[in-house]
């Protein structure tokens, strides 16, 4: 059965254990690298300085993977919800001039304010450099575009074309392809439904939003032609409901046939 995905992750430590997270394991806390982490039944993950002091910096790795989501609070109170398929490496307690972590895939963050120490997450094509903010980033390696959607505060973003500042509301969508990056005004709530448990798609290819319920759902696609894939659709679903329901509104919305066959989906022309 296709079903939607859950709140579970991969904690890889300093020495490269690893700790399967979900939100069916008990509540429980450990001591590891001079901090305490505590994981809950939510499916949450938070870090707590202890009273080691420390000499070096130690990072951790959270991994989300295909069907899958988690929510983790940083050592400084920063929270950041990952979303499918994402990769972050951050310290496990925050020294020096800045607080940087390291994102591949979709976090929403929102971040503890500190005017002596910025909040940097670098991504492969793009930093992105705050105080305290909320705001948006999508920056999954097979995506040729890379998007920073700011909800509030303020935050510049960094590429190897300059630096430019956003405001509430606007979006930073660097193209990995022509390296350059365009800031325009968006509605963030189409960028950021994913955390209230939605998705929201406005005029997109077929093949881009199954590629985004894939991710969610963990399961394969086959178009048949081709050219199926280029059917344009918009809505908005229920992240946490059933793949059929979203399958029976794209069956009324377009000329297909969709078929469901094990942990496949095939669209194919009528």
């Amino acid at each position: 059965f296709i079903v939607p995905g859950t709140s579970r992750a991969c904690l890889v430590f300093s020495d490269g254990r690893r700790m399967s997270l979900g939100s069916c394991m008990p509540n429980s806390s450990l001591e590891k690298d001079g901090v305490v982490i505590t994981a809950d039944t939510s499916g949450s993950l938070s870090y707590r300085a202890g009273n080691t002091v420390f000499s070096e910096e130690i990072r951790h790795t959270l991994i989300v993977p295909q069907g899958g989501e988690y929510l983790l609070r940083l050592a400084d109170s920063t929270l950041v919800r990952l979303n499918s398929m994402s990769v972050l490496h951050f310290p496990v307690h925050f020294a020096g001039a800045c607080r940087e972590v390291y994102l591949e895939g979709e976090g929403y963050f929102t971040v503890h304010r500190d005017s002596c120490q910025p909040f940097i997450v670098h991504t492969k094509n793009m930093d992105v450099c705050v105080k305290g903010t909320e705001f948006n980033i999508r920056a999954y390696p097979d995506e040729s575009l890379l998007q920073t959607t700011l909800v509030a505060g303020a935050v510049e973003i960094s590429t190897d074309q300059g630096k430019q500042r956003l405001r509430p509301a606007q979006q930073a969508e660097f193209n990995c392809s022509t390296r350059e990056t365009v800031v325009k005004e968006v509605n963030p709530d189409e960028y950021t439904a994913w955390v209230q448990g939605w998705f929201v798609f406005k005029n997109k290819r077929l093949e881009d939003i199954m590629s985004e319920l894939s991710r969610w759902y963990d399961f394969e696609v086959v178009y048949h032609p081709s050219e199926v894939r280029d059917a344009v659709f918009g809505g908005r679903l229920n992240r946490f409901g059933g793949i059929e329901p979203i399958l029976d509104i794209m069956r009324a919305t377009f000329s297909l046939e969709v078929a469901v066959q094990g942990r496949t989906i095939l669209f194919t022309a009528k």
